[in-house]
């Protein structure tokens, strides 16, 4: 048992128990508030592990890691695993935030398996936290290679997030039974208030050898968002797994799938049941497959349902599978409105004036002043510009003898009959 404030396992470091007879391996322990694991030494990642090996007929004990911020990165692994009859042991994991990012050029992984000509099972892996990132080939997985069965894997988080790939392995949550194997891939359960799968990132079980795949159930209480990723249950031969999922509020789906496959043999393709209350698929394909068996089933219950005309939601086989939607379909491109290229011909709205086509001036306006008005008619007039009367001021030059004008009398205008004086008004030039 390990506890620290901060644990750094780094280029190859590691913290296991194995067992190499009868005896089982004993069990792992580490707690701290923050936790780093990173990077390989040739053959050896670095890890927190426990293992049962090649000739030994214990099993591997479990391992238990808690901190507030655990990173993996660069090869860093936590992982359990068996080489003979004995099972892998479980996996758990729990923080406040967990990030496990494939840099560099390793494979980053929280996992159990069953390796290769062994008869035990995966061990079950379950990991909590408030945050959990996934990226660049990061991986929880449970996986079998031999006939033993892939343990269930368990993702517990308030934001969950399943982002990009390294060297070709993708950032993904799964269990399953890999090709030659003849065990079960394990069932995947998934709970989260909202979930983002994204680039290339996967949801899945497998059953790649002669096994059946493993139930899936994501559980999303906000939002469940898609985005060029997959969220999939498929088999080679045997039969497919089911899918269900549950979302609170929006399931979006953007260049995406959602699958239940079998690739080849007489399996059928699980059921799918899909249950949110606004439902968006642009260019995505839900379908329920096989090649000889029956198609799987499609379920959705949705209070709407807006698709673009390139999603697909088909159910094939020998036999085809029913796919039931009980949800209203908008098709979102009967409501959308292709504009013109030109929306507007300007030179529609400018029109020769009548001056122009007489050959004469065109008319003008300009504004003249206001006169002795005053800018406001509830205001009085401004003093003048002058800041001392006219006999005050100077100037250069020879004296000139001001001659006063005598004070013109107002001119009444008439309007409804009341005499009006005009004291200054606006004056408008009009020309043409």
């Amino acid at each position: 048992m390990v506890n620290a404030d901060e644990v750094e396992l780094r280029d190859g470091g590691q913290i296991s128990s194995n067992t190499f007879g009868p005896g089982d391996a004993g069990p792992v322990t580490v707690h701290a508030d923050r936790l780093l694991i990173t990077g390989s030494q040739g053959s050896d990642d670095s890890a927190i592990s426990s293992s049962a090996q090649r000739n030994s007929t214990g099993r591997a004990g479990s391992v238990a890691v808690s901190a507030r911020e655990l990173k993996m990165l660069d090869g860093g692994a936590i992982f359990g695993g068996t080489y003979g009859p004995g099972d892998a042991g479980p996996i758990n994991v729990e923080a406040d935030h967990l990030l496990i990012a494939g840099t560099g050029h390793e494979w980053c992984h929280i996992s159990s398996s069953a390796q290769t000509n062994s008869t035990g099972r995966g061990g079950a892996v379950t990991v909590k936290a408030r945050e959990v990132e996934l990226r660049d080939g990061g991986q929880i997985s449970s996986n079998t290679y031999g006939a033993g069965d892939a343990g269930p894997v368990t993702v517990k988080a308030d934001r969950l997030l399943i982002t990009g790939s390294q060297r070709g392995i993708a950032s993904s949550i799964s269990s399953s039974g890999r090709q030659k194997s003849s065990g079960a891939g394990g069932t995947v359960n998934i709970r989260a208030r909202n979930i983002q799968v994204r680039d290339q990132g996967i949801v899945e079980t497998v059953g790649d050898g002669t096994g059946p795949g493993g139930h899936l159930s994501v559980t999303a209480t906000e939002t469940l968002r898609l985005d060029h990723a997959s969220i999939r249950a498929r088999t080679e031969t045997a039969n497919a797994g089911d899918l269900v999922l549950a979302v609170g509020r929006l399931f979006d789906l953007n260049n995406s799938t959602v699958t239940t496959s079998v690739a080849g043999g007489m399996g059928s393709g699980g059921n799918i049941t899909i249950d949110p209350p606004l439902m968006v698929l642009n260019n995505s394909r839900i379908e329920a497959n096989a090649k000889q068996g029956a198609g799987g089933n499609i379920f959705i219950d949705a209070s709407q349902l807006i698709r673009t005309p390139d999603s697909k939601i088909t159910a094939s086989g020998s036999v085809a599978g029913n796919i039931t939607i009980a949800a209203p379909n908008t098709d979102v491109s009967s409501s959308l409105t292709v504009l013109p290229e030109t929306f507007l011909d300007v030179s529609s709205e400018l029109r020769e004036t009548c001056a122009a086509r007489g050959g004469r001036p065109t008319s003008s306006f300009s504004a003249g002043g206001r006169g002795g008005l005053p800018p406001d008619p509830g205001t009085p007039l401004a003093a003048s510009l002058f800041v001392q009367p006219l006999e005050q001021q100077t100037a250069t030059g020879s004296p000139t003898a001001l001659t006063p004008r005598p004070p013109q009398a107002v001119k009444p205008i008439t309007v409804s009959g009341i005499p009006q004086p005009v004291l200054g008004s606006p004056r408008l030039t009009c020309r043409g």
